[in-house]
């Protein structure tokens, strides 16, 4: 089927569902392991030919066995559309989706016979027959900081990170952040600015009886020319941030588009030949749980879509792989580092 044209990010638009041929369960705890033919289909949207071969490549390498595979296209507007049709087919037992789906919650809840898998979601799944994959938290954040070190290595400022409450020392995300930063070389501390301060001041009383004292957009302090997103970016500082040049390295698991002209420097990767591997296993070995979030085992948690963006081009990428595969190995630790630093 011919792919229509959509938007990037591939994996974010792909839909992932797997059938089984067969009577539901009445739950999916205790599950037998079995011996049926599994069908797996994949339905997404490409504009690359070259990943758009890729994933038919993995369509073809698990179409062995007792998997059964097929691809199929569609367009990114249509993605909520597919997914409740998909969750209509008879004998289906699981939908492997990406994050950020408005209608997800609603059709889980509708057809709560049906296994959905979510790629990309840090949130706390509340559905039984709902899970989450994410990437490696620790990962993200030390890699984040090691990015935006790179990318702000030009200036002497030290660069900005997104909060939404402003970290304290001993919080384990700061510490992963720093201690990124530090393997970039950089011995200054980066700037927190709370994401509400780009609101206008609220001028009615908090819960303590005071009022707010955000400052007004136009005051927000944006230090350097990087900056890490820990938490979602107010519509009112897209402009400051662009106005700036501020390039942003995403640590949230969530495919929503960014703003035109955004220069984003990095940007979390997931794998979807990791995600199908393990929803495979879990299914087939009678081990699928919902209400769980799961980690999933990639060697890789970054891309970087503007390499020229940063001081060495190219040459971030070799790094970045480099500490990457350190990382999964367990030859680089973000708790040494962090051991090693004075009290």
């Amino acid at each position: 089927m011919e792919s229509r044209r959509g938007r990037t990010l591939w994996f974010g638009s792909l839909l992932v569902a797997m059938l089984v041929t067969g009577c539901h369960k009445p739950t999916f705890e205790d599950l037998e392991p079995s011996t049926m033919k599994w069908s797996l289909a994949v339905v997404g949207t490409l504009q690359d030919e070259q990943q758009k071969q890729a994933v038919q490549k993995l369509a073809d390498n698990v179409s062995q066995g007792s998997l059964q595979a097929e691809v199929a296209w569609t367009a990114p507007a249509e993605a909520g559309h597919t997914l409740e049709g998909l969750a209509s087919r008879q004998g289906l037992d699981l939908v492997l989706v990406p994050a950020g789906l408005p209608n997800l919650q609603e059709v889980a809840a509708k057809h709560d016979m049906l296994r959905f898998a979510v790629l990309g979601d840090p949130a706390e799944p509340a559905l039984p027959n709902v899970r989450h994959l994410t990437l490696d938290k620790k990962r993200l954040y030390f890699l984040a900081g090691f990015l935006a070190g790179e990318a702000n290595r030009q200036t002497s400022e030290p660069f900005t990170v997104l909060v939404d409450q402003i970290y304290r020392n001993t919080d384990e995300e700061w510490q992963w952040i720093l201690a990124g930063s530090r393997l970039a070389g950089r011995k200054d501390i980066p700037v927190q600015v709370q994401a509400a301060a780009f609101l206008p001041p609220d001028d009615s009383e908090n819960g303590n009886g005071t009022r707010s004292v955000f400052p007004r957009p136009q005051t927000v302090n944006l230090s350097g020319k990087a900056m890490v997103l820990t938490t979602p970016v107010p519509d009112a500082a897209w402009t400051r941030i662009r106005q700036e040049g501020v390039g942003v390295i995403r640590t949230g698991e969530s495919f929503s588009a960014l703003p035109e002209g955004t220069r984003v420097l990095a940007e979390p990767l997931y794998s979807l030949t990791d995600a199908l591997r393990e929803e495979a296993a879990e299914l087939t070995g009678g081990k699928w749980a919902g209400r769980q979030k799961v980690t999933l085992p990639s060697k890789r948690v970054y891309q970087l879509p503007n390499p020229n963006l940063f001081p060495d081009k190219g040459g971030i990428a070799t790094r970045l792989e480099l500490f990457e595969e350190q990382l999964a190995a367990g030859s680089l630790q973000p708790e040494a580092d962090q051991a090693a630093q004075p009290e």
